[in-house]
């Protein structure tokens, strides 16, 4: 039976992992791929297909099949979730005929926590956290530019056996996709929103990029400060996170190209609905419930609200 793997919401994330696994697809060790896409970029995808350009390539690749609607395809082998947080619960219904017990759900949303709203609609189903680094973007529906090198991608669970998912990794791997089966994933996922939270938060209060906040004096003493408060509530919750995790942060920003920008910045310019709530937001509501101290994260998240509400005004 061919691998039916599905990418529901193909945005920077999605439209990256999508256009690679169509483009270098085995002829003969093949497998299927639905793009599960809704408003603007639906129409765009059937008619064009999906284009990623890369600082050395463009990729112009079809999936199998592109649709807002699922409910007639059958059951997927995999699920890779790509969406914003907020749009979860809709997509969740959205696939309620496509899930089954053996089908493998990987969360690649932002936020910590993900897995455990995804299993409480398929409890029959193994759900996996996951992770990405990758610097991409949509330029406009259908196009999808990476920036910087390839991206990294783990997923996994603390009781799962990678070799379940032996063929998978073998798939993205082909498909030139630096991937890897981690057991700890709860701490992979710690570590990325150690350097997400802090860098879409201060991208979007300042409008500025990663250059600056690694060169300005002010900005990376709030982004060390915000991984610290981070740090603490990650210590708390079980996390081992420590100093040496936000030195590396401190490094790895360095890497970025110098004018990266989050999709939390480019949603938040734009008057878009953002992901406030499960990055800043859950600093602060955690934060509160241990009794700990989170005063960057409680500033920044008030004055971030403000201007959204003004600006709905």
């Amino acid at each position: 039976m061919k691998m039916r793997i599905a990418i529901v919401g193909v945005g920077g994330v999605g439209g990256y992992l999508g256009a690679r696994l169509c483009h270098f697809r085995d002829p003969i060790k093949s497998y299927h791929v639905i793009f599960i896409q809704r408003g603007e970029g639906l129409m765009v995808l059937k008619k064009n297909g999906i284009t990623l350009l890369t600082e050395q390539n463009k990729y112009v690749t079809f999936p199998d099949m592109v649709t807002d609607d699922p409910s007639d395809l059958g059951i997927f082998t995999h699920v890779f979730l790509c969406v914003k947080s907020y749009q979860l619960d809709e997509v969740l219904k959205l696939l309620k005929s496509n899930v089954a017990q053996n089908t493998v759900l990987i969360s690649l949303l932002n936020g910590i926590g993900t897995e455990e709203k995804i299993k409480t609609s398929f409890p029959y189903a193994e759900v996996l956290g996951g992770c990405v680094y990758v610097s991409s973007e949509v330029l406009y529906p259908g196009v999808v530019k990476q920036t910087g090198s390839a991206g990294k991608l783990f997923f996994g669970s603390e009781g799962s056996d990678e070799n379940r998912h032996r063929e998978l990794l073998d798939v993205l791997k082909n498909a030139r996709i630096k991937a890897f089966f981690d057991r700890d994933i709860k701490r992979k996922e710690w570590e990325k929103f150690l350097i997400l939270c802090p860098f879409s938060t201060l991208s979007s209060f300042y409008n500025c990029t990663a250059g600056e906040i690694a060169e300005d004096g002010e900005k990376n003493r709030k982004f060390v400060s915000m991984m610290e408060e981070i740090v603490e509530l990650a210590n708390a919750k079980g996390v081992p996170l420590g100093e040496k995790d936000v030195q590396e942060n401190l490094s790895r920003i360095l890497t970025f190209s110098r004018e990266t920008k989050t999709s939390f910045q480019r949603d938040f310019k734009a008057g878009k609905n953002t992901e406030i709530d499960v990055l800043a937001g859950y600093v602060v509501e955690e934060g509160k419930k241990l009794g700990l101290k989170t005063p960057l994260h409680e500033e920044f998240f008030d004055k971030l609200n403000k201007r959204m509400l003004n600006r709905e005004d």
